[in-house]
């Protein structure tokens, strides 16, 4: 299944769980995106899914962002150090070396689970709470099961 497959998927249980649970309109649109992201985010593994292009390009303009505003040097220095680091970022996220499927690629239940432990770890520092922890759980689970990794 493609990743608008999976976003549709997930989408229609976006909509059975906001019904069933009856979430106000912030909570319901964070679980939304968490949803659609985490039900995408295996397919990270594939070299050329938007998912990995996405979190490239974002993590590269933070990267620049972040130099920008941290260091305090010439602007122009900051500038083309953030540019390069940026880039190098970028060009390291989209050659990360990962099997597309199989025993050694994100399509594992371990490695929903390890995503599972992290997100906790980060909310809980956050101060955000668990209450989102089951969305995450919710869309990765759904990209294995349409994947058919059961």
């Amino acid at each position: 299944m493609n990743w608008k497959g999976h976003i549709t998927v997930t989408f229609g249980i976006y909509l059975v769980l906001v019904l069933f649970l009856g979430l106000q309109l912030t909570s319901s649109l964070a679980a939304l995106i968490l949803l659609a992201i985490s039900s995408i985010l295996p397919d990270f593994d594939h070299p050329k899914s938007v998912i990995r292009e996405t979190l490239a390009i974002l993590s590269g303009f933070f990267t620049l962002s972040l130099i920008l505003l941290i260091f305090e040097v010439e602007p122009v220095i900051k500038l083309v150090a953030g540019t390069v680091s940026g880039i190098a970022i970028y060009i390291l996220i989209k050659t990360i070396p990962l099997r597309h499927r199989g025993k050694r690629s994100l399509h594992q239940w371990s490695v929903c689970f390890l995503l599972l432990g992290i997100c906790a770890v980060v909310f809980f520092f956050l101060d955000i709470g668990f209450r989102y922890l089951p969305f995450i759980f919710v869309g990765y689970s759904v990209h294995l099961l349409t994947d058919k990794n059961v």
